[in-house]
């Protein structure tokens, strides 16, 4: 899976070849290749920010750190965001959500 903005500009997790994961910027995974933190500060997203339960969470169950701060991001922050049960560390600042 990979962020990446669709038709509507909404970030959104896709599947993806789990051996390559890693590669990407701002991703880091640990030895199993489960994805540990994303980080995409400062890039220039935009859009609304949407977990779907169905594709992202089941790669996402050890996501500890998730950083998009200082984008434009809008929207509120969704509910679904609560099932990232790894989650330590959430910063989404310097946004327009609510």
């Amino acid at each position: 899976y990979f962020l990446r903005y669709d038709n509507k500009y909404q970030l959104k997790f896709l599947d993806c070849p789990e051996n390559r994961i890693g590669l990407w910027f701002g991703i880091t995974v640990d030895i199993g290749g489960h994805v540990q933190s994303i980080t995409l500060n400062d890039n220039q997203l935009d859009g609304t920010l949407d977990f779907s339960p169905s594709k992202s969470f089941r790669y996402l169950h050890a996501l500890k750190e998730l950083r998009l701060m200082s984008n434009s991001l809008i929207g509120s922050i969704p509910t679904s965001i609560s099932y990232l049960v790894s989650l330590e560390e959430l910063n989404l600042s310097w946004n327009l959500l609510s």
